[in-house]
């Protein structure tokens, strides 16, 4: 599944926030798989997410070689709790575009009157759906293991 990342017009570091995607090598355009979320997905959002202070304290370290790995670690509780909810609410958005459940699309699929177009468009769109089910799972799983 398909995931565009984007930094908001009215963000004031959006600018510095972009250096750091950029000095980080991460791309804004990602990809969901079942079973994970990746690692890079969840750094780009650190930064997307950062506030004034993550963001001087981030080019700091960066400036004194004190490189901050933000695919293995978080970068403070506050910013994973935000990365962790704006991903949440993006998962559900993409989530909500779909205007069939993967049980309308199960029965659709036991119809014997649909062409083998239609089949594997329905096959597609409900693996879609799986995906996006596992994130938000796994998105629960991590918040719930940040509270604990």
């Amino acid at each position: 599944v398909p995931i565009g990342l984007q930094l908001p017009d009215d963000d004031p570091f959006a600018d510095a926030k972009q250096q750091l995607v950029d000095a980080y090598g991460l791309p804004l355009d990602h990809f969901l798989v079942k079973g994970t979320l990746c690692t890079k997905l969840l750094a780009t959002l650190r930064i997307l997410v950062m506030t004034e202070v993550d963001v001087l304290s981030t080019f700091a370290a960066l400036e004194s070689n004190d490189h901050v790995d933000l695919r293995s670690k978080l970068f403070s509780s506050e910013n994973e709790e935000l990365v962790l909810s704006t991903l949440m609410a993006t998962l559900q958005v993409l989530f909500a575009g779909y205007e069939t459940t993967a049980e309308e699309d199960d029965a659709l699929l036991c119809s014997a009157t649909i062409d083998d177009v239609a089949r594997m468009a329905i096959v597609y769109r409900r693996g879609q759906k799986v995906i996006l089910k596992s994130a938000l799972d796994e998105v629960v799983r991590l918040q719930s293991q940040l509270k604990a």
